[in-house]
C-alpha cells in the first residue's frame, strides 16, 4: 500500500465518506531457469548452466538416467561415479606371448633371460606394453686349430746351391781357355 485518501477510521456515512487506498504492484523479478549437473550425493559434478539444458558426459562420471525437475523448472541430472581403471604394463615376445609377469601401473622395461628388448607400445587407456624378441639358441663356439703335424718321410737336405757352382765353374774354364788361347794366337802373329 502507498497511501491512504480519506479517513480510514471512525463513522462512514454513505455518499459523504469516501476513503481511496493506493496499491502498486509489487514486481516478483523472474527466476532463471538453472540446469545443475550433480552425483548421487547431490555434490556438483560440473558448473551450473543456465537454461534447460540435455545431460552431458563428464569425465569420471556416467549419467544414471534420472532427471528431477522442480517446481520452478530447474532441471537437474544425476550422475554416478565410474571407477577407476587400472592401467598395467605387460612384457610380451613379438607375438603377444608374455615373457615376464603383468605389472601394475606404468613400469620400465627390464633385462629378461633369453630376450632382448625391441620397442615399448601405449594404448590409450595408458597401459603399456614392452615387446622382446627371443635370442637364437645358437651358440657360437670357436673352431678348435689342430696345430700342424710334422710329416715325417724322407730327410731332405738344404739346398746349398751345388747345380749353380758346377755352372759357374765351367763357364769360369771357358772363359780362361778362351784368353789362353786369344793370346797365344796373338804372340803366333807377333
Amino acid at each position: 500500500m502507498v497511501r491512504v485518501d480519506g479517513t480510514e477510521n471512525g463513522k462512514v456515512v454513505e455518499g459523504e465518506t469516501v476513503v481511496t487506498y493506493v496499491y502498486r504492484k509489487v514486481e516478483t523479478p523472474a527466476k532463471k531457469v538453472v540446469t545443475n549437473h550433480v552425483d548421487e550425493e547431490g555434490n556438483p559434478v560440473a558448473p551450473q548452466e543456465e537454461g534447460t539444458k540435455p545431460n552431458k558426459s563428464i569425465p569420471g562420471y556416467e549419467f544414471t538416467g534420472k532427471t528431477v525437475t522442480d517446481e520452478d523448472g530447474n532441471t537437474t541430472h544425476i550422475y554416478k561415479k565410474t571407477p577407476a581403471k587400472k592401467v598395467v604394463t605387460k612384457h610380451v615376445d613379438e607375438e603377444g606371448n608374455p615373457v615376464a609377469p603383468q605389472e601394475d601401473g606404468t613400469t620400465p622395461k627390464r633385462q629378461i633371460s633369453g630376450y632382448e628388448y625391441v620397442r615399448t607400445v601405449v594404448d590409450e587407456e595408458g597401459n603399456t606394453t614392452h615387446i622382446y624378441r627371443k635370442l637364437s639358441n645358437k651358440t657360437t663356439t670357436p673352431e678348435k686349430k689342430t696345430p700342424a703335424k710334422p710329416q715325417t718321410g724322407k730327410a731332405q737336405l738344404p739346398n746349398t746351391g751345388e747345380a749353380s757352382s758346377v755352372a759357374g765353374a765351367l763357364g769360369t774354364a771357358m772363359l780362361v781357355a778362351t784368353l789362353a788361347f786369344a793370346r797365344k794366337r796373338r804372340r803366333n802373329e807377333d
